[in-house]
């Protein structure tokens, strides 16, 4: 709203001097504003790497491994150490 009102007094309200004068200064009001509302920029560089992946924690886990094959089911145990 405020542009358009700076351009019609630019326009009709002013001679051939004062109007490039303001032509060019709204020119440069809408370049600032569209360079300034484009400010979210980008990281530079390649992104750090991931952290390694520490894998299994050493410890003693109980695994239950258990096998269907139509009726018949069977299932065992055993204790995996991990160091």
């Amino acid at each position: 709203m405020l542009a358009a009102g700076m351009l019609f007094s630019i326009v009709f309200l002013a001679d051939k001097k004062q109007m490039m004068r303001g032509m060019c200064l709204l020119l440069l009001a809408a370049v600032t504003m569209t360079v300034v509302s484009c400010g979210g920029g980008s990281k530079s560089g390649t992104p750090p790497p991931p952290p390694p992946n520490p894998g299994t924690l050493a410890g003693t886990y109980n695994v239950m491994v258990t096998a269907t094959s139509g009726s018949s089911v069977s299932a065992t145990g055993f204790t995996l150490v991990v160091q």
